[in-house]
């Protein structure tokens, strides 16, 4: 997806490419939200789904959803940490085309609307 080899996935350096600080930061805020919760059934999964942009080497950047899941033991003790990232790019890029488009349809019927109103009062 970033068009990195496994080894270089690995360094620090790319590994910050994948949670970087904002990140980082939202999954640490979770983690305290959930530590500070009451005890939860046995073995709860908790999640939070993060999009944001990652970079490519040559400088783009894509879309991706992240998707972080706490895992706790009997003892609701937190014994793991799944995550899963896939590229959302074409559904970012749809979603703000629509929202273009909408906020351009809302403003050729106000326009319209006005121009109405204004005809009208002569």
């Amino acid at each position: 997806m970033l068009g990195c080899s496994m080894n270089e996935l690995m360094t620090p350096a790319v590994s910050d490419l994948l949670l970087p600080e904002p990140v980082r930061l939202r999954i640490k805020d979770f983690c305290e939200q959930v530590a500070a919760e009451p005890r939860r059934p046995s073995r709860s999964v908790r999640e939070l789904t993060l999009e944001t942009r990652l970079p490519f080497r040559d400088g783009s950047t894509i879309w991706v959803e992240q998707r972080i899941d706490l895992i706790r033991d009997d003892a609701d003790r937190l014994t793991g940490i799944m995550g899963i990232t896939r590229e959302i790019t074409d559904r970012r890029e749809a979603e703000e085309e629509l929202r273009a488009s909408e906020a351009r349809n809302r403003l050729l019927i106000e326009n319209a609307n006005q121009a109405s109103s204004s005809s009208k009062v002569k």
